[in-house]
């Protein structure tokens, strides 16, 4: 199963705050503990619990929209170059758009599980962007897998280029056979829906089934000599 990710960072905790703390001044709550239920207390809760939830409603769905549209602009051959560098500026104009429509976000960011990272930080004009690739790849192979280009590609702080190396401690991940989809491990994924003679069950036995990549996480250690591949950051 495709692990999508969307990281969004809105500036609308406060104004819920704010509102939570309209609906629930302390002198009502300590008053509705000390007084005996009526059919009027009962409507109140009953408004104030609905309310709650329509707002926190209204505030969950807006992350989900914001990935259901970019996901839906995926599909539709928005990005033909799989969200490769080729595919940086469009999909930033596009980041451009989701931010004017939801203006009460204050950056939104885009991630997939094949390395992409992309998207606007705390400052609006700058833009941070990971191409896909795995990280933890062997700087001695380098040149004959294509990773010489994400290998050379890092500067130090003075702008001098430099080798992006892990550092000892560096998380990665490994993939195995190609980070390619099995059965998750979870109990409905694992279940053998042949074995169900009723058509109906079995539907549904495999409705449930689940699908990952396959990798393992790993640790860069002192030994190692492994590449990654960088964020680049420009406004």
């Amino acid at each position: 199963m495709s692990r999508r990710h969307v990281l969004l960072s809105p500036r609308i905790f406060r104004k819920h705050e704010a509102c939570f703390a309209f609906l629930f001044p302390p002198l009502t709550v300590l008053l509705l503990l000390v007084t005996p239920p009526t059919d009027a207390a009962s409507e109140f809760n009953f408004e104030i619990s609905r309310r709650v939830h329509e707002r926190l409603t209204d505030y969950m769905s807006d992350p989900t929209t914001i990935a259901r549209l970019i996901s839906e602009y995926r599909i539709n051959d928005g990005f033909p170059h799989g969200m490769g560098a080729p595919d940086r500026n469009a999909y930033l104009r596009l980041n451009d758009a989701l931010t004017t429509l939801f203006p009460h976000f204050e950056s939104i960011y885009y991630g997939l599980e094949d390395g992409v990272f992309v998207g606007h930080g705390f400052a609006s004009r700058v833009a941070n962007y990971r191409e896909p690739g795995e990280s933890g790849y062997d700087i001695a192979t380098a040149e004959t897998t294509g990773m010489i280009k994400y290998l050379k590609s890092c500067v130090d702080v003075a702008g001098e280029s430099k080798e992006c190396i892990m550092e000892p401690g560096g998380p990665y991940v490994e993939c195995i056979d190609g980070c390619a989809l099995a059965r998750c491990d979870d109990e409905d994924s694992q279940r053998d829906c042949t074995a169900l003679n009723d058509d109906k069950e079995r539907e549904q036995c495999e409705s449930k089934i689940k699908w990952c990549r396959q990798y393992v996480r790993r640790t860069a250690t002192e030994k190692d000599r492994l590449g990654f591949v960088p964020r680049s950051t420009s406004c």
